[in-house]
């Protein structure tokens, strides 16, 4: 049963860092702030909804 077709890790724990790489950190804040962004528009359009 060692291979039971999971095309997935699933969770697992991992390593947090801190960003040495300054131009790789703002591109992560960015990718951040666009998510939250996106998903306070969505709440707001099924608010109005």
């Amino acid at each position: 049963m060692a291979n039971s077709g999971k095309k997935t890790r699933g969770k697992r724990k991992i390593e947090i860092k801190i960003i040495e790489n300054e131009y790789d950190r703002l591109i992560l804040f960015s990718k951040q702030c666009k998510g939250i962004y996106k998903k306070n528009l969505l709440a707001l359009h099924l608010m109005w909804w």
